[in-house]
């Protein structure tokens, strides 16, 4: 037949040509046309990438990326977020056309938020695939608290007790700790969950410590604890010594 419907079940590429011949008497030969090309794609099958995160209040999710679309043509993106786990009947994101996507951050509410992306392409027989869903769940900052919670007064020079800092919360176990002076927030004191306030220096002085976690947005601070330290005690008058015979009279011993 002068037309053909060549086969799209089986992805590859596919050359086709005619052999057109005369039958008749007329001593015409056979005339071949010429190749022409039939490249069946698979269908678009898309690959998520970080497609469930976990932060923080007040964190930034990481880019949403999209891969292995395949298709045919030009490939087309449409990205949409949701207030519910599924990839349908999303809200358009404006402007998300890309195959990636970076919510606008920083998300300072507790909730869990979705997106998805659908592809598209325009050549023959391609559909437009969602993607699955993308997950950022947004949970409340970790807590610290310091125990002794103070306020403390200790004399110059004497041992004080450890300020130990127990945080909770957050995502995971992993916490990293430093302490402030509140007069100084930028050179830590000391790291670590425990601190021994120095005791050398007469003042009134307040310490925090600022917990943070691998995720973004994860760090807290603790309510400071007031440490004073006033001056030990000393005598300011000593005792005089004296020289007195076998039951003589002496002066008292003073201070």
């Amino acid at each position: 037949d002068p037309t053909f419907e060549p086969p799209t079940d089986v992805a590859g590429v596919f050359s086709y040509y005619v052999v057109i011949s005369f039958p008749g008497d007329g001593g015409c030969s056979d005339i071949t046309s010429d190749i022409a090309d039939i490249i069946v794609v698979e269908a678009i099958d898309p690959t998520e990438i970080n497609n469930l995160q976990d932060i923080c209040e007040g964190g930034t999710p990481e880019e949403l990326i999209v891969t292995n679309t395949t298709g045919a043509g030009i490939i087309s993106y449409q990205w949409f977020s949701n207030d519910v786990n599924s990839n349908e009947d999303g809200d358009i994101i404006d402007g998300a056309i890309n195959d990636t996507y970076t919510p606008p951050g920083p998300f300072n509410t507790p909730g869990t938020f979705y997106y998805y992306v659908e592809i598209s392409d325009d050549a023959a027989g391609c559909s437009i695939v969602a993607s699955e869903v993308y997950t950022i769940n947004v949970v409340p900052d970790p807590e610290v608290i310091i125990n002794p919670e103070g306020p403390l007064a200790y004399c110059q020079g004497a041992e004080a007790n450890l300020l130990i800092a127990t945080a909770n919360g957050g995502i995971g176990t992993d916490y990293e700790y430093k302490w402030y002076l509140t007069t100084d927030p930028v050179n830590p004191v000391e790291t670590g969950p425990e601190f021994e306030p120095p005791t050398d220096v007469v003042g009134v002085f307040s310490y925090y410590v600022e917990i943070t976690q691998p995720a973004s947005g994860c760090s807290n601070v603790s309510i400071p604890v007031e440490v004073t330290i006033t001056l030990g005690p000393s005598i300011t008058l000593q005792p005089v010594g004296d020289a007195v015979c076998i039951d003589g009279v002496t002066p008292p011993l003073t201070v």
